[in-house]
């Protein structure tokens, strides 16, 4: 017996039938809180705004000029298919020459809705570099609309030139594809 994160009462019992059908996710340790912080986007001016084509094929944006910044806030405005629902499978970030920047040391520094119950679409999916799994806001137990927000933690301010985004993978219809958004770059973009 493994016990990953602590009993609810220090009991064993024997069971004559194992209960294999019972899931309880909300007791899942992967399932744990992020930090309460603040979004401070208020006086915030967006680094760029524009549109993510339709389908799941892998998209490069350029900014007009260099962002400097700890934090980077992906702010998604509607869905290609017109729901409330925010999805991306992997998302990078342009260093000053254009090429992608090391993920070591991200982390999610906030983000406003995550689907954690139905299926793992949990932020981090969205830069562990697996274009299978994908951050996708909730959708089994509540449905908050639009505008989502993504914010990444680079570790320390690193000069942002770009992005490449890879979408939800799957048929035409996989809901949750981006179509407006905004980029945000900074260093105050969140207060704890």
């Amino acid at each position: 017996m493994l016990d990953l994160v602590g009993p609810e009462k220090p009991v064993i019992a024997g069971l004559d039938r194992p209960i294999l059908g019972e899931l309880r996710p909300e007791l899942d340790f992967t399932a744990a809180r992020r930090p309460k912080v603040q979004l401070a986007l208020d006086d915030a001016k967006p680094v760029y705004s524009g549109q993510f084509q339709p389908g799941d094929h892998a998209q490069e944006i350029r900014f007009t000029a260099n962002s400097v910044g700890r934090y980077v806030c992906l702010e998604s405005l509607n869905a290609h298919d017109g729901r409330p629902f925010a999805a991306i499978a992997e998302l990078d970030l342009l260093d000053e020459f254009g090429k992608p920047l090391n993920h070591e040391g991200w982390t999610i520094a906030y983000v406003d809705s995550e689907e954690r119950t139905r299926e793992d679409g949990s932020a981090d999916n969205a830069i562990d570099g697996q274009t299978a799994s994908f951050w996708h806001t909730q959708w089994g137990d509540a449905q908050p609309g639009h505008p989502h927000r993504l914010v990444l933690d680079l570790g320390h301010s690193r000069t942002v030139s770009g992005l490449r985004c890879i979408p939800r993978q799957g048929p035409s219809t996989a809901r949750g594809r981006i179509r407006d958004f905004r980029m945000y770059v900074g260093d105050g973009l969140i207060r704890s």
